[in-house]
């Protein structure tokens, strides 16, 4: 979720529209002077089971559209929520949330297993909490969509924009029509922090098609299958897999291991403390 300020209600530049890196809950007292934007992650990968800390699970939808109302421009990005789950699986072992050693081998054992033998697992079998049963994991992924599905609803009626994550991934900017100036020039594309460059995947769009089975779809269509039509992510028939997926470590092995053993983490490698140490010396002779 993005809380967009116009550029043009600050002075500025519409080429220059300001900074964005920053997240919630945060006081409005401590924003950065001049912000014209703000990101709001929204059920991010907690849940039931997950062991990892969900962040700003004490935010509601109230409290969402109130900080809505404080800007000229509130934008609800929405995404698939199978590829939403996909990254989530992935991302869930940053160092930061504290994963469990045993949880994180095993999650990379049955990773690397599906990356040689794509249709031995399912994309559940990887991503459903570890000692949790998979039909309590499954409700609870219900209820998220509902919640988001009910948010959508309540954030349209108080005048938000909404904008789907594929559509702005292809530079179609078309829900923003009539909310911004026509001489905007919108791009999928910009600058992003140095501080996101190591949790960046693959930063595309219907990635689950590789990763997903038809097990996958018997299990969660019941649960997601409205909301995928109401975001004109379906429509109506069966979904569609990738024939001969190739699954690519440095998409989930990999990745997912260099979060985990992240050279800050409690998990970093030898060769990591070394070089890092390395690094910190050569700033003290620089």
């Amino acid at each position: 979720m993005v809380y967009a300020r116009l550029a043009a209600a600050r002075g500025l530049a519409p080429d220059q529209p300001g900074p964005t890196a920053f997240f919630e809950p945060e006081p409005q007292s401590t924003w950065p002077e001049g912000a014209t934007a703000k990101a709001l992650l929204v059920d991010p990968a907690g849940g039931v089971g997950s062991r990892v800390a969900e962040p700003f699970s004490g935010w509601n939808g109230e409290q969402m559209l109130e900080q809505g109302r404080r800007f000229d421009l509130p934008i609800l990005l929405l995404r698939d929520p199978r590829d939403r789950w996909l990254s989530a699986f992935f991302y869930r072992w940053l160092y930061v949330h504290r994963p469990e050693p045993e949880d994180f081998r095993r999650a990379l054992r049955l990773t690397q297993h599906k990356e040689l033998f794509p249709s031995d697992l399912a994309f559940s079998d990887l991503a459903c909490p570890r000692g949790i049963a998979k039909e309590l994991w499954v409700q609870d992924l219900a209820r998220r969509v509902d919640r988001l599905l009910q948010l959508e609803a309540e954030a349209r009626q108080n005048g938000w924009a909404v904008v789907r994550y594929e559509d702005f991934r292809r530079g179609d900017f078309s829900a923003l029509e009539g909310r911004i100036p026509s001489d905007w020039n919108l791009t999928p594309t910009g600058s992003q922090s140095a501080n996101f460059s190591h949790i960046k995947r693959t930063q595309g769009a219907e990635n689950w098609r590789r990763w997903w089975l038809p097990q996958d779809e018997a299990l969660l269509r019941p649960a997601w299958q409205e909301a995928l039509e109401a975001w004109g992510y379906e429509q109506g028939g069966p979904w569609e897999f990738d024939p001969a997926p190739l699954l690519l470590p440095s998409e989930g092995s990999v990745y997912m291991a260099g979060l985990y053993h992240h050279e800050n983490g409690p998990h970093a490698t030898g060769k990591q403390q070394w070089d890092k140490l390395k690094r910190k010396i050569k700033e003290v002779f620089r």
